[in-house]
């Protein structure tokens, strides 16, 4: 289609003239009708009134061309990176008899659909009907409100969505804890983008082991002992304590599978790993290595989370580095106890301990 449009000009001078430059603008897509794009830069003179004619690459009527030369959204709908990433426009401009041309491009920028940023969370067995069990938070560029609904695992109604996406327990009686872990698909839509994902409830019983992060509980249910043998003066073993069942890939341990980890790196005076107590130590203390020399410590112990459920580490998995505290080893029979008591970045403090069968590898050269 052909779209014209007319700027009206005043001039002393006799002879016609215009100008039009090839130009380009950009519009985000799914814009809205009458959206500003932008305005044609053009330069005439004469008596007569300047016209516009979009010939070729308006598609679908997707822009039009105002009386004061601006160019506007005509059809939003034709406005979709994944259809018509780029407008080429051939306008003309015409003064009386003179005319220009000139390539006109418009880029739509594309609004990438919703991130979930958390879909994890837990239940405890105290939880009670109407508890708010989390937030689900998931971030858009699109102007529209984002809508959550379950696609899947919610079939009983067990959960609800309230008004700002929290997700709440409905039917406590519903829940089985021994199961352990429940799954609910759900979707996010905004504008026309839709991202769908997979909310993890990691449900906690009373006979389960568990850590606290300030006042929130993590369930542990593995844990594994890394042996890097003799480390200058100190002997190294490294512990990792976990939410789920450990997995072995290529003789390695597989994090990506797991949403809430302890791990330290702890290093003991000896020839051998000994149990005790460990306290944290500051690498950067001009006395380290003379305060080391007889003393079990760690520099190295963090919290990680996968509050996205995506099972890999990435930049949205929530990590809190100790700044102090002790983590404690026992050795009972076969088996070993790790317990903490850190003081983590942000103000935040870690207590809880594990005790079962740890699964050994031995790391030395």
């Amino acid at each position: 289609m052909v779209a014209f449009s007319s700027l009206s000009c005043t001039s002393d001078e006799e002879d016609q003239s215009v100008t039009i430059s090839d130009q380009s603008f950009n519009v985000i897509e799914n814009a809205e009708m009458d959206t500003y794009i932008g305005e044609l830069v053009t330069a005439f003179n004469g008596k007569k009134q300047l016209h516009f004619v979009m010939n070729e690459g308006n598609v679908d009527d997707a822009f039009r061309i105002d009386h004061n030369g601006t160019i506007s959204v005509n059809n939003p709908v034709a406005i979709d990176y994944e259809i018509n990433p780029q407008f080429t426009l051939d306008v003309s401009a015409f003064n009386g008899n003179a005319r220009d041309d000139a390539i006109v491009e418009i880029f739509v920028r594309d609004i990438p659909s919703p991130v979930f940023n958390k879909l994890f969370f837990t239940i405890t067995e105290d939880a009670k009907n109407g508890d708010v069990v989390g937030t689900i938070e998931v971030t858009s560029l699109a102007t529209d409100e984002i809508q959550l609904e379950f696609a899947s695992g919610n079939e009983n109604a067990v959960f609800s969505l309230g008004n700002n996406d929290e997700l709440i327990l409905e039917k406590r009686d519903e829940l089985n804890f021994t199961d352990r872990y429940l799954h609910l698909g759900i979707i996010a839509e905004a504008a026309t983008e839709v991202s769908d994902g997979v909310i993890a409830v990691d449900l906690i019983s009373k006979d389960d082991q568990s850590v606290l992060l300030d006042a929130m509980k993590y369930a542990i249910r593995d844990g594994v002992i890394e042996d890097f043998g003799i480390n200058d003066l100190h002997y190294n073993y490294d512990f990792t304590i976990v939410n789920q069942e450990v997995q072995i890939i290529d003789g390695e341990i597989d994090i990506n599978n797991l949403n809430v980890g302890v791990f330290a790196e702890l290093y003991s005076p000896d020839t051998v790993f000994l149990t005790g107590t460990y306290v944290f130590m500051d690498k950067d203390d001009p006395e380290f290595s003379i305060e080391i020399i007889d003393r079990k410590y760690f520099t190295h112990a963090l919290l990680f989370l996968d509050k996205d459920n995506n099972h890999q580490l990435n930049d949205l998995t929530e990590m809190y580095f100790a700044e102090g505290g002790s983590i404690r080893i026992d050795k009972i029979g076969h088996q070993y106890r790790m317990s903490c008591e850190l003081t983590l970045e942000n103000e935040k403090s870690l207590t809880g301990s594990y005790e079962s069968d740890f699964l050994y590898f031995d790391k030395r050269n």
